[in-house]
């Protein structure tokens, strides 16, 4: 079995995954900005209070991180490639981690979600979060799941 490690993110992480990127991610991310592509994605790096990447074999498969919204809550994100599937139990764990060290800033965590990407709802639901509500988001008005993890619902 393969092994993944978990870095920070570092500007040319998201070139690297660029080509891989899941087509349900890249269909979420258009459908969030209105782009696609690298630059996309290093501007999520570089937008992030704190962004990593997972690695295997020296291969960035997923890029995944938090901005702080001002108000006790942070803003998460993921896009990655389907090699998460091969590593996906360290991939979850690694995520329970996250939440685990985020909690301890962060009274609740949220994301809009394309409602079509049914990868990340599954990861969202598995660590917790609840589905709030459906909004239209993005510059074509696409179906969102507004989502949310509350530190007082574990």
């Amino acid at each position: 079995m393969a092994k993944m490690i978990i870095r920070e993110a570092e500007i040319g992480d998201g070139v690297a995954l660029a080509p891989n990127l899941r087509e349900a991610d890249q269909q979420e991310m258009k459908a969030a900005t209105g782009e696609v592509g690298p630059d996309s994605l290093e501007k999520g790096i570089r937008d992030c209070d704190e962004c990593w990447c997972l690695e295997v074999e020296g291969e960035p498969i997923g890029l995944y991180g938090y901005r702080d919204s001002g108000d006790g809550s942070a803003f998460i994100w993921l896009m990655g490639s389907d090699t998460i599937n091969d590593v996906s139990w360290q991939f979850l764990r690694a995520s329970k981690h996250t939440i685990n060290k985020l909690s301890k800033t962060f009274e609740s965590l949220w994301s809009l979600s394309d409602a079509r990407n049914t990868k990340h709802r599954e990861w969202y639901e598995w660590l917790g979060f609840k589905v709030l509500n459906e909004v239209q988001a993005g510059p074509e008005g696409v179906t969102f799941n507004l989502i949310e993890w509350r530190k007082d619902n574990v």
